[in-house]
C-alpha cells in the first residue's frame, strides 16, 4: 500500500507541475486547466482501478496506478481543451482592447479605447462590436455584476442622442445573451464641442 502511495502521489505531483497559466480577465497567474484536470483524473483513475482490482483479484496497486495514469492522461486532455479555450479568450481581449482589474470584491472594466459614434447618429460599428463582444465575455464571467452604461453627446447634438447610444450598447449586449436586468442606459451632453460623442461602462456589484 505504501507503494502505491508513493506512485499515486507522484502521478498527483506530476499533474501540479504541469504548470500554471494565466488568467484570461485579470492576467493572474493560476492553477492550469491541464493540471487540474490531470489531477483530477488522476483521482477518479485509481479509484476505479483500484475497485475493477479488488473484484477481478488482480494486483490492486498496479490496478490503482494503471487506472491513475490513464485518468491523468484523459483528465489532462479535457483540462488542455480548456486551456486552449482560455487561450482563445484571452486572445479574444487583448485583440479588443479590454481587460479587467480585480481587487477583493471590486472589478473594474478597463477599456483601452472608447466605443465612440459617428456625428448624429448612434449605431453599433463592428469595431465597436468587437469591444463589446468582449464586454458581453466579461460579463458572463463575472454574472454578479451590472453594467451603466452612460452615453454621451456633444453641445449641439443633445442628450436624446446620448441616452439613444448608451440604449443601442446595451440592445446589443442583451442580444449576446447578457440580461436587460443587469444592464442600465443613461444619457448626458457635454459641453465639449466634439470630443463626447461615446460610451461608458462601469462595472457594478449586483445589490
Amino acid at each position: 500500500m505504501r507503494k502505491f502511495v508513493v506512485l499515486f502521489g507522484s502521478l498527483c505531483c506530476a499533474a501540479v507541475l504541469a504548470g500554471c497559466s494565466s488568467n484570461p480577465f485579470t492576467g493572474e497567474s493560476q492553477m492550469s486547466d491541464t493540471a487540474i484536470g490531470a489531477g483530477a483524473g488522476a483521482a477518479v483513475g485509481a479509484g476505479a482501478g483500484y475497485a475493477v482490482g479488488s473484484v477481478t483479484h488482480a494486483n490492486t496497486t498496479t490496478s490503482t496506478v494503471l487506472g491513475a495514469g490513464v485518468g491523468a492522461l484523459t483528465g489532462a486532455g479535457a483540462g488542455a481543451y480548456m486551456e486552449d479555450q482560455q487561450a482563445k479568450k484571452r486572445e479574444a481581449l487583448q485583440q479588443s482592447g479590454v481587460s479587467v482589474t480585480q481587487a477583493g470584491h471590486t472589478i473594474a472594466l478597463n477599456l483601452d479605447k472608447d466605443v465612440t459614434f459617428a456625428p448624429g447618429e448612434a449605431q453599433i460599428s463592428s469595431s465597436n462590436a468587437k469591444t463589446l463582444d468582449s464586454v458581453a465575455m466579461v460579463m458572463r464571467k463575472y454574472p454578479k455584476t451590472k453594467l451603466d452604461v452612460i452615453g454621451y453627446a456633444d453641445e449641439t447634438e443633445g442628450t436624446v442622442l446620448s441616452k439613444q447610444r448608451a440604449e443601442a450598447v446595451v440592445a446589443y449586449l442583451t442580444l449576446k445573451g447578457i440580461s436587460p436586468k443587469r444592464l442600465m442606459a443613461t444619457g448626458t451632453s457635454s459641453m465639449m464641442a466634439t470630443a463626447a460623442r461615446h460610451v461608458e461602462m462601469n462595472l457594478q456589484p449586483l445589490g
